[in-house]
């Protein structure tokens, strides 16, 4: 999942992703409405040109990406020299929740006991 660190100087979806540290929590919600909870496992800044290639295969995983570092100028205006990836892992598959029913009641809490969603 990509997204803007930041766009015409307002911030962007993923604008605190560089702080964000191994432990935290992200909740994400799918086109039908199921809801899953997931534990960023690393956290890390990579040059541009040295992007690592994802793939689909292996073990579910999010991987969460945005532009970082120091700005520089490029042929063809500003940008950002390096990248932010931050990877996460599902939780256990008993946190993850259906969709909201008739009601628009969740059925389940995605953050486990103790934990709260910050920002």
């Amino acid at each position: 999942m990509a997204g803007h660190v930041d766009t015409r100087g307002d911030p962007g979806a993923l604008h605190g992703l560089h702080a964000v540290a191994p432990g935290a929590l992200v909740a994400t919600t799918d086109a039908s409405g199921h809801h899953r909870s997931w534990t960023v496992v690393t956290l890390q800044v990579r040059r541009k040109e040295d992007l690592p290639v994802f793939s689909a295969a292996g073990p579910r995983r999010l991987v969460l990406l945005t532009c970082g570092g120091p700005v520089q100028r490029t042929r063809t205006g500003l940008g950002y020299r390096d990248n932010v990836i931050a990877v996460a892992e599902p939780l256990d598959a008993a946190l993850s929740c259906p969709p909201r029913d008739g009601a628009g009641t969740r059925r389940c809490n995605p953050y486990p006991e103790g934990q709260v969603r910050r920002g």
